[in-house]
């Protein structure tokens, strides 16, 4: 092995092997487009069967009104979770990968990456998906608003 070569099976080892130092480390979510898509589905699945309810006992009222709100709060928010999931995927390639970096200068590269991840997970996306619950939440009260009404 060459110095180089050296330095990176060491740069290597330190990331991904050092389990003394990575002990106390947080690690970073993973947040894909399959997470969207079952916040999705879930809440789709949920508005199928209160939309199938109003047609089926003809409620017409300004609970259907809020229902077609709460969907259109929810397009939205899924909308926003798909840019802040690209930014947040794509975040480390940012840096163009330059191998001539010096291993300090790389470990730096790669913290302030898991720094800015990490930070994003919990200021941005975090609070969207408190959001698109709290939306949850409120279709399944509307909803049964809907079903004391039909009674």
């Amino acid at each position: 092995m060459n110095s180089y070569e050296n330095k990176n099976y060491l740069y290597d080892c330190n990331v991904n092997r050092d389990i003394e130092n990575n002990i106390g480390e947080i690690s970073i979510p993973e947040f894909t487009m399959k997470d969207i898509i079952m916040i999705d589905d879930k809440y789709k699945k949920y508005y199928n069967k209160a939309i199938r309810f109003i047609r089926q006992t003809y409620i017409f009222n300004e609970v259907e009104l809020g229902i077609n709100e709460l969907y259109i709060e929810h397009m939205h928010n899924i909308e926003m979770l798909i840019i802040i999931m690209n930014e947040y995927n794509t975040f480390q390639y940012m840096f163009a990968s330059n191998d001539k970096l010096t291993t300090e200068e790389r470990v730096n590269r790669d913290m302030h990456i898991r720094t800015k991840r990490i930070q994003m997970y919990f200021e941005e996306i975090s609070p969207r998906i408190e959001k698109g619950k709290e939306i949850f939440v409120s279709l399944i009260e509307l909803h049964d608003e809907m079903i004391s009404i039909s009674r």
